[in-house]
């Protein structure tokens, strides 16, 4: 681009400049094509003066904000407004400003300057917005230790903490949509699922490019039963910042949706960029156990909790791969570190159940059994494992009272149906 001055390029702009902001108006059919997102080579002057003006405030956050005219399908109309606010975006960072300073935001038809239906009215509301404001003077107002706070493991004074810089009057932008998705992830904590997502709305309205309300997005409209919005989410949020978290979360969901082969190669991706990972390395020996790679499922959760060894799901997942290969001494370890740091879960209690029935110890089966029943009165394999034992032990009358209750809670069990038409007869 050619060299200009600041103030003739302000000029040429027609900035609005006061000390907190300089604020710059595009058009937008000077910068791109009708109905397009490419810029024109004629934008390049404005682009240039836009970058002179830029470069002027090193220590300012640039918010660019993409708008269209009132015609047309709102949906596509935020979308194009949104590619065209990056296109901006990336013709900065192109000229050298950092990325982490540029926040793009489509807004669509969402905020027409002018309500008219002339052909000068639309030209008018197709623009993009930047707004240049220093932080320096500004960033006081979220001190590191109340975002510390707010960035926490701790969801009630995460919360607290979060909603101070929210409502702070100097909080900058970034400050504002940080705290936002901060306090997401901490209602979900909470299960506030509603107030969760009103927060990720509000923190991808002001930067749709903000990778954690995008993460908090993909977790709740999967929790929500929207798979294809979820997975969406979460592939944006690979594109923008490809971490290890990322991808281990889009692996779960393709694990939980049954995608074996994609679920292992993002969790794969997610171990090789981080081999401390602990929630990729135990998901992907989930998916390992299923498709039957016993030893790779063992040995990925021996990582896992050699890394953290508080983490009851792990030692579960060792005893059922275990319990496959009929190692059952080890198995029932497992299951009783996982009652440990869990106690009284009944389905805890039942893996160890089936495991002390396959060793042939009946009454710590038994026992176990019980304490499966005790937490999950209506669970049938349970009561079915606890029919079997007894039968196995030879107390038969016990055992056709137990498969009559299996067919009470599920009266087409064929394993009980066959089994109590077996000890009526023997009576």
């Amino acid at each position: 681009g050619r060299a200009i001055g600041l103030e003739a390029a302000l000029k040429e702009l027609q900035a609005q400049v006061t000390p907190q902001e300089i604020r710059i108006e595009l058009a937008a059919d000077v910068l791109f094509d009708f109905d397009k997102a490419e810029l024109k080579p004629e934008a390049t002057r404005a682009l240039d003066n836009l970058l002179t003006v830029v470069k002027s405030r090193p220590n300012a956050a640039i918010t660019i904000e993409g708008h269209t005219d009132v015609r047309g399908d709102d949906a596509y109309n935020r979308t194009l407004s949104q590619r065209r606010a990056e296109a901006v975006r990336s013709r900065l960072v192109a000229g050298g400003i950092p990325a982490a300073r540029l926040i793009a935001i489509g807004a669509g038809e969402s905020r027409p300057v002018r309500t008219g239906d002339s052909e000068a009215d639309h030209q008018a509301n197709r623009r993009v917005e930047v707004r240049i404001r220093d932080e320096t003077s500004a960033s006081s107002s979220a001190p590191s230790a109340e975002a510390a706070i707010c960035t926490g493991a701790e969801p009630a004074p995460g919360i607290a903490a979060c909603t101070r810089i929210i409502e702070a009057p100097n909080s900058t932008m970034a400050q504002v949509v940080d705290a936002l998705a901060a306090r997401a992830k901490h209602r979900l904590l909470q299960d506030d699922v509603e107030g969760a997502q009103s927060d990720v709305e509000s923190a991808l309205s002001r930067d749709p490019a903000n990778t954690v309300a995008l993460h908090n997005r993909a977790v709740i409209n999967f929790a929500l039963g929207r798979i294809d919005a979820a997975l969406a989410d979460v592939t944006e949020e690979i594109r923008l910042a490809p971490d290890a978290e990322a991808y281990a979360t889009r692996g779960r969901f393709h694990a939980e949706l049954g995608r074996s082969e994609a679920a292992l190669e993002d969790l794969n991706r997610a171990v090789e960029m981080d081999p401390r990972h602990v929630d990729a390395l135990i998901s992907r020996a989930g998916i390992e156990i299923g498709v039957g790679k016993l030893d790779a499922a063992v040995a990925d959760l021996d990582r896992a909790i050699a890394i953290d060894a508080n983490q009851p799901v792990a030692y579960l997942n060792r005893g059922v791969a275990r319990l496959l290969q009929r190692q059952f001494d080890p198995a029932i370890a497992d299951f009783s570190q996982a009652l440990t740091l869990t106690p009284g879960d009944g389905h805890l209690h039942f893996q160890r159940a089936v495991a002390f029935a396959m060793s042939g110890r009946v009454t710590e089966g038994l026992a176990d059994v019980d304490r499966t029943l005790l937490a999950e009165p209506a669970h049938v394999q349970a009561h079915v494992l606890r029919a079997g034992l007894l039968e196995g032990s030879g107390r038969r009358a016990d055992a056709l009272a137990a498969h009559r209750r299996v067919l009470e809670l599920d009266p087409n069990n064929r394993e009980s149906l066959a089994a109590a038409d077996r000890l009526s007869a023997a009576q």
